[in-house]
């Protein structure tokens, strides 16, 4: 359980003033101090994860935040953290607890901003009243807000805390969570992934979008075949049933693509995850906008990691190489990376292009795909760039659109 990277965990955010209880609620849910807890208001400064297993929603993530309605004098950038994680956020969870002093005059400053936030965004959310050893009041508004997604505990007692547990556990059910390769394996289909050993890829390591495409593979008991591209002509020689489809990275799919034969369908990691935590008809728009974009325009980059940046990097050289290459075109280029995004830096923006995102769960990417579209910022995948670039765009997407 411990092992099920972040990218593949649903977020539960817990929110509310300081001194509510959300540390100790946290620490409740998970029988453990995690979080740190005191009668001093403040006491959580930064956003701290935990990661937890609750059936049959699976591998989750607590996340605790700081108080807010934080007065300190770091209070801007606290309640700026916050508001990144809730842009990431699978569930939200209020937190209230007795007294009630001033709610009525005070909900619509500190916690209506959030929930209409978590509304627009789609996000599931809940309220909690927790402290309920103390008091068994229940202000009317609570009742109004909450629409019936109202819990009464107390993290003390442990009053209702396995209730809540189970609560979260039926509303994050994931049975229903698409796959990578969702509507595309099966028992026993053989795969192909091409992946080179290029000189900026850590010794030792595949990127973790491959890693993760093998291991469904297996999963569901079909069979994976990992090679370089010089070595693929042997390969594809040597296995007599026909592969289910072959995928590449990007940075190698033109000569791959005069290897394969065109009735074996072909495709990239990066467009493969671009229609597993992406949107592909997001991106598709994207690519048919990509040649009126203006000359002169500010292009943004954006990267869900963080890495030393070495020469012939990616997002830093190649993609603004390929940019000019198919538009013939001069333009500014900003550079966003982390999972931490940054909207501020968007000013000025016109058109985006965006990682597959193996290190952002797909509600996250979502999200950023909504803020672009809110934005009227149009955006691309890197790998359906580098196919538009090769002449391979419909080729790569042919498998990935009838599945769905």
């Amino acid at each position: 359980m411990q092992s099920v990277p972040k990218s593949e965990r649903k977020r539960v955010t817990f929110l509310g003033r300081t001194n509510v209880g959300k540390s100790s609620l946290i620490n409740a849910l998970l029988n453990q101090k995690v979080s740190i807890v005191s009668e001093l208001p403040g006491t959580t400064t930064d956003p701290t994860e935990k990661a937890i297993e609750i059936l049959p929603a699976g591998p989750l993530l607590f996340t605790d935040t700081a108080g807010i309605d934080d007065i300190s004098p770091l209070s801007n950038e606290r309640i700026k953290r916050t508001k990144e994680i809730v842009e990431k956020t699978d569930l939200a969870v209020f937190v209230f607890s007795y007294p009630f002093t001033n709610l009525e005059e005070t909900y619509s400053k500190i916690e209506k901003p959030y929930l209409d936030r978590v509304k627009e965004l789609g996000i599931p959310y809940i309220f909690v009243v927790n402290k309920c050893d103390i008091s068994d009041e229940l202000p009317a508004l609570l009742v109004k807000e909450a629409n019936d997604r109202l819990k009464i505990v107390s993290s003390k007692n442990m009053t209702n805390i396995e209730e809540l547990k189970a609560y979260i556990g039926f509303l994050l059910a994931s049975d229903t969570q698409p796959k990578i390769l969702e509507g595309i394996v099966s028992r026993e289909d053989i795969f192909v992934l091409v992946t080179p050993v290029h000189p900026a890829y850590p010794k030792g390591r595949l990127k973790p979008l491959q890693v993760q495409v093998i291991r469904e593979i297996l999963n569901c008991n079909a069979i994976a075949i990992e090679t370089k591209p010089e070595t693929l002509p042997s390969i594809l020689k040597s296995i007599t049933k026909k592969p289910k489809l072959i995928i590449t990275d990007a940075t190698t799919l033109n000569d791959v693509s005069d290897i394969v034969p065109q009735d074996i369908p072909l495709t990239t990691f990066s467009m493969l995850f671009a229609r597993y935590k992406g949107d592909l008809s997001i991106f598709k728009r994207g690519a048919e906008k990509l040649k009126s974009i203006v000359n002169g325009s500010k292009i943004a980059i954006i990267e869900s990691c963080t890495h030393h940046r070495q020469e012939g990097d990616m997002a830093k050289e190649l993609l603004p190489q390929f940019i000019k290459q198919i538009t013939n075109k001069e333009f500014e280029y900003i550079y966003i990376s982390g999972t931490n995004f940054d909207f501020e830096k968007l000013s000025g923006v016109s058109y985006a292009l965006h990682c597959g995102g193996c290190m952002l769960t797909k509600t996250e990417m979502i999200n950023r795909l909504k803020f672009l579209n809110q934005k009227n910022i149009e955006v691309l995948n890197y790998g359906m760039l580098m196919a538009i670039k090769d002449g391979l765009l419909e080729r790569t997407l042919k498998p990935l659109v009838e599945t769905r």
